[in-house]
């Protein structure tokens, strides 16, 4: 086997690994609180040795920061479609439908550590659409600190409204006057 094929093969199998602990970690959190949540019950529920867990992650706490920098992945790049860009309703509609496709990944997470679907310390919106100034920057932040609480209030009150139905929400929250 060359040195390349054996590279690959560790990179494979550390994807696996830790595909096997975000799962099993998801699963543990439908039971009871992370804090709660042991290193030795998660090796043992996803099935890889405690040093296969060390050899990817510190913490129970790296899983979850690896699950939501996937899903900031994910909204950023869905974001930088020119389709979405010119349609931001329709952004928003599939962005509501995915989290309901996804309810059954999401709902421990968001009912754990996992308090927006972003990243504090990235920006969605400030990434795709740089601010020229300090209010540009701070009306960002708000307005991305808005949807993530609209959609946590919205997913934890079991998603009555359609995701047509808080598209519209949305788009009409962010095109009131704000100085009304």
């Amino acid at each position: 086997m060359s040195t390349e094929q054996l590279r690959l093969s560790n990179e494979e199998s550390n994807r696996i690994t830790r595909e096997c602990l975000q799962t099993a970690l998801v699963l543990l959190l439908k039971e009871k609180r992370l804090e709660e949540i042991t290193i030795t019950e998660l090796v043992k529920r996803s099935g890889v040795s405690r040093t296969a867990f060390y050899r990817n992650y510190t913490t129970k706490e790296d899983i979850l920061t690896e699950i939501q920098n996937s899903l900031f992945e994910h909204i950023k790049s869905s974001l930088n479609s020119p389709y979405y860009i010119q349609n931001p309703r329709q952004w928003l509609v599939d962005y509501f439908t995915l989290a309901t496709e996804k309810a059954e990944l999401l709902t421990p997470l968001i009912q754990s550590n996992l308090k927006t679907l972003l990243p504090l310390e990235q920006s969605v919106l400030a990434t795709l659409f740089p601010p020229s100034d300090n209010f540009s920057h701070y009306m960002l932040l708000a307005l991305e600190g808005a949807l993530s609480s609209i959609f946590r209030n919205w997913f934890l009150s079991g998603r009555k409204e359609t995701p047509e139905e808080m598209a519209d929400i949305c788009i009409q929250i962010l095109s009131t006057d704000p100085s009304i």
